[in-house]
């Protein structure tokens, strides 16, 4: 079976409840493969993310912060949020002094670069991780090692850059 021009081993179809809604999933060469339009979904971000238990929210965004593709329930990060982690890429010393709102909670941040950005306020925390297409924002609470979140989030977007998102 072939998808857009690609071999495609199967296409799976899950009913995510309580709401019921319809998630397709590509699988090719034991991958999954992300439907653009629809490139991550709620189910990917309880799953991938706060599945894992070591983070209680997540929501992903488009780079340009103007689009939420995916969000755990009741994780409202507001657009002047988003956009201020976006900044942060292109300056994070700014962002090293500010610090960064999530939530609206300030955040000291401990890690900026063009990829991450680490961010805690006492002994709870944020990661934000950046792909080509989509910015993942993630919380975890006190009882959760910083280092442990942050390698969920970064796996996840490893996974999203090798499919090319």
């Amino acid at each position: 079976m072939s998808w857009q021009g690609k071999s495609v081993a199967a296409v799976l179809v899950c009913f995510d409840a309580p709401g019921f809604s319809l998630v397709l999933t590509l699988v090719r060469r034991g991958k999954r493969m992300l439907i653009p339009g629809n490139p991550l979904d709620s189910l990917s971000v309880r799953v991938s993310l706060v599945g894992t238990g070591k983070l209680d929210r997540a929501a992903i965004f488009n780079t340009e912060g103007t689009s939420v593709w995916a969000s755990s329930p009741g994780f409202m990060v507001s657009p002047q949020e988003i956009k201020e982690a976006i900044g942060a890429y292109k300056d994070p010393e700014k962002v090293r002094s500010s610090g960064l709102y999530v939530e609206g909670e300030k955040y000291v941040v401990l890690k900026a670069d063009d990829r991450s950005l680490y961010a805690r306020k006492g002994k709870e925390g944020v990661c934000i991780v950046k792909t080509s297409q989509a910015i993942l924002v993630s919380h975890y609470s006190e009882t959760v090692q910083p280092g442990e979140a942050a390698h969920i989030v970064e796996q996840l977007a490893d996974y999203l850059i090798s499919v090319g998102y």
